[in-house]
């Protein structure tokens, strides 16, 4: 009997060790870098990552736009509100946004000037939520290849078609 309960409690320690360890990122990734990826745009060299550095215009703009303490409760509502400021800052651009964590995107923009900025939602629960936001005026793409959808994960405005998780942005007018 007293062997067994050794060995039980042997295979629990084991267990949840395994399980603490397929759970937690190791300590040396930084989970902020790993989750862009961009998809072959025609005619550009966009389906290889591009090192860019963030727009101080674009991430001045996100920091000025007001958020009321509501959208501390409803990331949709943030999101939106960034998306629809950046739209009527720059409005002959296309915006998106996306949830860098909450989900797989793939993306690329053929406007070699971008700019582009991480914006951080600050939860009601001191929790922390990185988006990458991107304006442009061009033809892109913006795809969600897993996670979740709608206004907490990712918003868009401008030219585009979508079809399913796929959103094909076209030149805006000039």
């Amino acid at each position: 009997m007293r062997l067994t309960t050794v060995f039980a409690s042997a295979i629990a320690l084991i267990g949840i060790s395994a399980f603490a360890a397929s759970v937690a990122p190791p300590a040396s990734v930084d989970q902020r870098d790993d989750s862009l990826s961009r998809r072959t745009v025609a005619d550009t060299d966009m389906g290889t990552l591009i090192t860019r550095a963030e727009s101080p215009t674009l991430k001045d703009a996100i920091n000025a736009i007001h958020h009321p303490e509501s959208d501390y409760f409803h990331r949709d509502q943030w999101l939106k509100r960034i998306v629809d400021g950046l739209r009527d800052k720059w409005p002959n651009h296309n915006v998106f946004a996306f949830h860098r964590f909450g989900g797989d995107f793939k993306w690329g923009v053929t406007d070699k000037k971008s700019m582009e900025a991480e914006a951080a939602f600050f939860d009601f629960n001191s929790k922390t939520e990185y988006f990458q936001v991107v304006v442009f005026k061009s033809a892109g793409i913006l795809e969600r290849v897993g996670g979740d959808g709608g206004w907490a994960n990712w918003g868009y405005s401008g030219w585009y078609d979508e079809d399913g998780d796929k959103v094909t942005f076209r030149n805006p007018p000039k």
